[in-house]
């Protein structure tokens, strides 16, 4: 029996095959996603609500009228939960069973707490270490994508920056919920005790692997 569990913040269709590829090399047997199914349900009938409260903190920040123009270009072409989206796929493309094991919660208010996390971890701060040299072009799918190759090379830097990272952690950790943890925890040991011998992967958020030992 082994278990991974999978950091992965999939906000684009170029990370979401990031994580595909990182399945297909892990091959699970069993594959789980620390959210829950009625959360998932409420964000994907809000897309319009949460789309236009990201675009006002866009317009609040301290960004210039080019990336402001872009970043609204970039939202209105939608948002979608790509982690769950793609975990989905891949266990009904495999055939293998697939679990919410997220903590039971108010959906709407776990919205609001994650549209607050991105107000605290990035719009309301400095994003010049991301190059928004594409922003003079016409938004289209290829930029968005290019968008998103540039925003993912940078938070790779920003995660070798131990400086940055823990003062992201800082802010961002009254945000999360240790007893969400433990939930979650508790599920995976459940579905050991009921499968055993198989490999189980659990794709849940970056920073609760980063910031919580257990």
């Amino acid at each position: 029996m082994t278990i991974h569990l999978l950091a992965s913040s999939a906000t684009s269709i170029f990370l979401a095959a990031k994580l595909e590829r990182a399945l297909h090399k892990l091959n699970p047997d069993i594959l789980c996603v620390e959210s829950t199914e009625e959360l998932h349900e409420y964000q994907r009938s809000h897309k319009e609500e949460i789309t236009k409260q990201l675009m006002n903190l866009v317009r609040e920040s301290n960004f210039n009228a080019v990336q402001v123009k872009f970043l609204e270009a970039y939202l209105k072409s939608g948002l979608v939960d790509y982690d769950i989206e793609t975990s989905q796929r891949f266990a009904s493309s495999i055939r293998i069973p697939f679990h919410f094991i997220g903590f039971p919660t108010n959906p709407k208010q776990y919205t609001i707490n994650a549209i607050n996390r991105a107000r605290i971890l990035f719009y309301g701060g400095n994003f010049d270490y991301i190059q928004f040299d594409l922003a003079n072009s016409e938004f289209s799918e290829f930029y968005k994508q290019e968008f998103d190759k540039k925003t993912y090379e940078s938070f790779e830097l920003l995660m070798g920056n131990e400086e940055i990272l823990a003062e992201a952690i800082e802010l961002a950790r009254p945000l999360f919920n240790n007893e969400a943890s433990n939930y979650s925890a508790n599920c995976l040991v459940n579905l050991v005790s009921e499968n055993s011998g198989k490999k189980i992967v659990s794709v849940g958020n970056p920073i609760n692997f980063i910031d919580d030992s257990k």
